[in-house]
């Protein structure tokens, strides 16, 4: 577990910087101020599309009326000028996949007129900028009081004289839904637009008479929500993957604990069921009590000095548990007879090799099983039974359990002798060198006695 989460945690590191790249590029994408200057009252690009023009210009229904506008009051005479008035209409189109947020627009004045006002939003008008102190005023319902601003009423309209070069900002209102312009979804027929307007009155009888702004400029921003950002689901979904794949490291690492633990229940089962039958097998002769287990023991320490694993050693553990199994068939009184056994005894008590390899024939779950009891009698210069193999012919198991027993028998008191003594030992050993041992493994074990591995 502690391995594959030290692989996680760097996964972790940039699964969170990604998340920040994303959201600072996203808070930036959101504050980027986007300026569209308007030509000819038009403007396009991939994100919008722009329009101010009169109300059905290109058609025979333009709205335009004719007006009167009354500016002055002489005693009871009204002095009348003649004049139009027409709506202008502003026209946003988001073609993109963001939302337009806090848009407005400025339009200077290509001409004199009179401002009437607007739909829903906001006002900001700079009048007479060519004076040395312009009027300014913000309003949406044209409430007056206080205002610098030069203005009359006609006919109960408001008029806000504006000279060329005048302008004005207009701001629309949220509260009135001409803000903000949702995003277009794929699939749409039509994207998304808002439309407000504004009324000019110029003084003309022309009733064809449009205003060409040719000044006319619009900011907006672009907003994009963090959760539609694909970068950012990308990066949810990494982070998402990343926690199922922790949970899935730990359920499988609590999964393995539990197989662990089983397996070391299972193990623990084995070697005492191994070893219970070993002490069967030694109960039938008490002289050679906890031989088995002590040529197990032997086995497994050679094993470990020849290289092998873990698995082939605890293999050769249990395979020298049970290299005497055939003894079971042994007669007990040739197995505890204190003194020399005939050649009749000798060869009923030699069959025990073969016999435990026909017991342990059924035994697949250990390779070699069967061999540990079959060959452990076998010598090396070919000598032995009950094949009479020589050196490299007999099974490797066979010539470790076969150094293995010998010394424990020597190590060991007997029914016809007390143990041998050290010296004694390490002579015979030496001298059975590549004659009953192999001289690798006789090597290896002298070594260990030497450094107290084993102990005599």
């Amino acid at each position: 577990m502690k391995k594959n989460m030290r692989l996680m945690w760097p996964l972790l590191i940039l699964i969170i910087l990604s998340g920040a790249i994303v959201v600072r590029m996203n808070i930036r994408y959101n504050s980027e101020e986007h300026i569209a200057s308007l030509e000819s009252g038009c403007y396009s690009d991939n994100n919008i599309s722009i329009n101010l023009a009169a109300r059905g210009a290109g058609t025979d229904e333009v709205a335009t009326w004719d007006y009167q506008i009354i500016s002055e009051y002489e005693e009871e005479n009204e002095i009348k000028i003649p004049g139009i008035g027409t709506i202008y209409e502003f026209t946003i189109v988001n073609k993109s996949d963001s939302i337009i947020k806090d848009w407005s627009f400025r339009v200077v004045m290509p001409e004199a007129a009179y401002l009437n006002g607007g739909w829903n939003g906001v006002f900001n008008i700079h009048q007479f900028t060519g004076s040395d102190s312009p009027a300014e005023f913000s309003t949406s319902d044209f409430d007056m009081k206080g205002t610098e601003l030069e203005y009359f009423v006609s006919q109960g309209c408001l008029l806000i004289p504006l000279e060329e070069g005048d302008w004005f900002n207009y701001t629309p209102s949220e509260k009135a839904d001409e803000m903000p312009v949702p995003a277009t979804v794929k699939g749409m027929d039509e994207p998304y637009s808002k439309t407000i307007g504004f009324i000019l009155y110029f003084r003309t009888d022309d009733m064809t008479h449009l205003a060409d702004f040719k000044d006319c400029t619009v900011s907006y921003h672009l907003y994009r929500n963090l959760k539609d950002d694909r970068a950012f689901k990308g990066v949810c979904i990494a982070m998402i993957l990343w926690i199922l794949g922790v949970a899935e490291i730990h359920v499988l690492y609590l999964h393995t604990q539990k197989l662990v633990k089983q397996q070391k229940r299972n193990m623990k089962i084995i070697n005492e069921s191994m070893e219970t039958f070993a002490n069967f097998i030694d109960a039938k002769d008490p002289n050679t009590k906890g031989h088995s287990v002590r040529v197990a023991h032997y086995s497994r320490l050679i094993a470990e000095k020849l290289g092998m694993n873990e698995d082939e050693c605890q293999d050769i553990y249990y395979i020298g548990l049970l290299h005497d199994c055939g003894k079971i068939s042994i007669p007990q009184e040739i197995l505890m007879k204190p003194g020399r056994l005939t050649d009749e005894e000798y060869s009923v008590m030699k069959s025990h090799s073969q016999k435990g390899f026909q017991m342990l024939e059924n035994f697949t779950s250990i390779a070699s099983i069967g061999e540990g009891a079959y060959s452990h009698h076998e010598r090396y210069d070919g000598r032995g039974y009950p094949r009479g193999l020589k050196g490299e012919e007999i099974p490797l198991i066979g010539r470790i359990i076969c150094i293995a027993d010998a010394f424990d028998a020597m190590n060991s008191k007997r029914c016809y002798r007390d143990k041998l003594d050290r010296d004694v030992i390490i002579s015979e050993l030496e001298k059975n060198r590549g004659v009953q041992f192999d001289p690798e493994i006789t090597d290896i074990f002298l070594g260990m006695i030497e450094s107290g591995e084993i102990k005599l």
